[in-house]
């Protein structure tokens, strides 16, 4: 665990030295001794960075190196929100005293230098106390002669959503003969521990059952839902409805009695096919059970769990509709493990075949297991040297399957996270924001990953979104992360974490201080002191709110999912850093987006929200251009939004993602930045913001109502519009209609 937690250590160094070398460069007044000092500071912290990316290959670090590294960390953390807060509070006052600072702008210049230079005076003594105490406990001596492994990010998906499936007909031929010639509503449970591939079956027949069927047997309606260890059963039987295509409230959405009645009556005379995935408790399996009426029309449930007494409560104790997951046989995992690496099985090299027996051996027929290790053996360059294969043969223990398979789980899992490269470590933890079981859309997270600065500035002008999205396959590559829907260029649009990774994840985070998780349990994961990064995960029975004596100035993410129990404009209020801001599942007043407005810092911005039509709407306040930073601006997911002229004045917004019928701003060419804008509305805007359109454009999707007649100068100007953006930087252009 310490590895990965040096290495993201040393990571949040980059974002430092990056705004100290601003400083040094003069873009900010400066003393010239000032200057000075900062060069020296930044070769300093450039040599504590070396040494950290060099400790984070040594597995075992001993408690007071352990201690230097956190307090590296946390002085880092501290010393960039130091400088970013003086800097602001020079801009503010500047801009209250302007009319002075325009007569005396070499008191304006003395009087920012001075604050600059009490700041630098404090990082010197903290960084002189540091270098002294590596010194004393010479650190440098404990580093490892081990070379670093270098590993580019793949800009091509390799992942095969195949893999996955190897061995498993044999298995899914059983399971569907189980759910054959019974007239009766049938349950069968799916059972077996974390890794075997109980999703992977389950979703397998859930697809396949229907295509056997007669046509007078077809089933009716189908779902698929998961419910997970800490479930919101409110939001299972939502999604239960969405699927079912019923029709809610957000009245109805609170009350668990009427939305199991809604499903039962929807179902009364149909046939239907329901996945329950991932079931934890004999209590959630007796309130989701009553949503299914027993209607004698050869209806099936199929439900997966880890619990053996749960799937057989769900089979009303037979145990012959219990299906017990078994490991894969070593022929299949063979076949998975060497295709995963090679592409085939024959194109395993004669002198590893001794070394991938023992890994496969290791492995214990676990797909979670043999992906894991296929995956960060695939990464490599040569994956062929027999180095790599010896490594992974010392690191690994085997899985004992009659003695906590789970724990001897996370052994495998820590090998592929030991090898990842420094520029991933960071986004591998950022996952744990997300609850158990979400489908996380690959756009969010390459913009929270730019907006944390987890992505440093590139060489040769490069896309920092570019190299994010690298980063993003090199996880999907490494099958840290699940492609859940792929576009027709093969590229992952989103995806999914397994839950033991979710849970490793968060194991990682709380010895870092890197993500704290509240729910409706408390806090899930990390601590209270200096939370960094907060997830407050609620649902609609069980609201969360963040305790007053919790201080919330250092959060740099803030994510809140479902509703929770302190108004955004409260929460924000008691933020002063905070770059990243994703408010899911609930409404936002006006007073609210006053507090947004509020967050200087920030620079990515997701509100979705559930409510009601006449509820769901996002009043965007002129103050908005206080945001100079804001680089996404996402309320796609609200059902109406208005927005001020003043947007236009966001020099540093690259994405705006917007609903149907919201006007733009005529002069919106003055947006430079601007990469992203979806959807514009043609039956809302002017010629004139037609014209505005920016070469800049990367991706754009034009929304059109089908029953609106456009004057032909509009039309005009689009085609004008859209030639010039194709012989620029357009690289995605889609144009729906509201009424398909």
């Amino acid at each position: 665990m310490a590895e990965l937690a040096t290495s993201v250590a040393a990571g949040v160094i980059c974002s430092l030295l990056e705004k100290l070398g601003s400083l040094a460069a003069a873009e900010y007044a400066m003393f010239t001794s000032d200057r000075r000092e900062v060069e020296l500071l930044v070769d300093e912290l450039s040599s504590m960075k070396a040494v950290l990316e060099k400790l984070a290959y040594i597995e075992n670090l001993d408690p007071l190196t352990k201690q230097w590294r956190d307090q590296v960390r946390e002085l880092t953390y501290d010393t960039e929100d130091c400088i970013v807060s003086s800097m602001l509070q020079d801009r503010q006052d500047g801009a209250k005293d302007w009319f002075i600072w325009k007569i005396f702008p070499f008191f304006k210049d003395l009087r920012e230098g001075y604050n600059l230079s009490k700041q630098i005076n404090q990082i010197k003594a903290d960084v002189a106390e540091l270098s002294a105490r590596r010194e004393r406990l010479k650190i440098d001596e404990v580093i490892s002669t081990s070379s670093r492994v270098s590993i580019d990010p793949r800009l091509h998906v390799l992942y095969k959503d195949t893999a996955g499936l190897v061995g498993i007909d044999g298995q899914k031929d059983k399971l569907m003969d189980m759910l054959k010639d019974d007239q009766h509503l049938k349950v069968v449970s799916i059972v077996g521990f974390g890794g075997l591939g109980k999703t992977t079956l389950a979703n397998l027949v859930y697809h396949a059952l229907p295509t056997q069927q007669h046509h007078e047997n077809r089933f009716d309606c189908q779902a698929f839902v998961s419910v997970s260890q800490r479930p919101d059963i409110n939001g299972v039987l939502c999604s239960l409805l969405r699927m079912l295509r019923v029709d809610t409230t957000s009245s109805d959405n609170s009350n668990v009695q009427l939305l199991v009645s809604m499903i039962n009556q929807h179902l009364q005379h149909k046939r239907y096919l329901i996945v329950i995935d991932d079931l934890w408790n004999e209590s959630d399996w007796y309130t989701i059970r009553c949503a299914f009426p027993e209607n004698n029309s050869g209806s099936r449930l199929i439900v997966t769990t880890r619990i053996d007494s749960v799937a057989l409560d769900c089979c009303s104790n037979r145990r012959e509709d219990v299906y017990p997951m078994k490991p894969l046989e070593e022929q299949y995992s063979r076949r998975l493990f060497l295709t995963r690496i090679f592409g085939s099985q024959d194109a395993c090299p004669e002198y590893l075949k001794e070394a991938s027996t023992e890994i496969i051996r290791k492995c214990g027929g676990l797909p979670l297991a043999i992906n894991v290790v296929s995956g960060f053996l695939a990464s490599k360059k040569t994956p062929e040297r027999k180095e790599h294969w010896e490594r992974v043969q010392s690191s690994l223990g085997t899985i004992d399957r009659e003695f906590e398979p789970m724990k001897q789980m996370s052994q495998i899992l820590n090998l592929s996270y030991m090898h990842l490269p420094h520029h991933l470590r960071a986004c591998f933890l950022h996952l744990g924001i997300y609850p158990e079981d979400r489908k996380i859309m690959t756009d969010d997270l390459v913009k929270q990953w730019v907006a944390e600065d987890f992505v440093p500035c590139c060489p040769h002008r490069r896309d920092r979104e570019d190299v994010a999205r690298g980063y993003f396959n090199e996880l999907v590559n490494r099958s840290i992360l699940q492609p859940v829907d792929i576009d027709y260029k093969d590229e992952v649009m989103s995806c999914r974490l397994h839950d033991m990774m979710l849970e490793f994840i968060l194991d990682k985070s709380a010895d870092e201080n890197f993500i704290t998780v509240m729910d409706k349990f408390g806090v899930r994961s990390g601590g209270t002191s200096k939370i960094r990064r907060l997830s407050l995960q609620s649902d609609q029975e069980n609201h969360v709110s963040v305790p007053g004596a919790i201080t919330l100035t250092q959060v740099r993410s803030l994510a809140t999912f479902g509703y929770s129990g302190d108004s955004v404009d409260r929460v924000c209020s008691r933020l002063k850093f905070v770059r990243v801001l994703v408010v899911e599942g609930r409404g936002i007043t006006l007073d609210d987006m006053a507090g947004v407005c509020l967050l200087l810092q920030l620079r990515y911005l997701k509100i979705t929200s559930h409510m009601d039509y006449e509820d769901d709407a996002v009043l965007l306040p002129p103050e908005i251009l206080n945001l100079r930073f804001l680089e996404t601006l996402d309320i796609a997911d609200v059902y109406d939004a208005t927005l001020p002229e003043e947007i236009a004045h966001l020099s540093s917004l690259r994405h705006l993602l917007l609903p149907s019928e919201v006007v733009l701003p005529d002069d919106i060419g003055r947006m430079k930045s601007l990469r992203t804008i979806r959807k514009f509305d043609m039956s809302q805007n002017s010629v004139a913001c037609i014209n505005g359109l920016g070469t800049n454009l990367r991706d754009l999707e034009l929304c059109f109502d089908t029953d609106t007649c456009y004057p032909g100068e509009g039309n005009v100007a689009l085609c004008s519009a859209l030639q010039k953006l194709a012989g620029e930087n357009l690289k995605h252009l889609a144009i729906v209609s509201e009424d398909m």
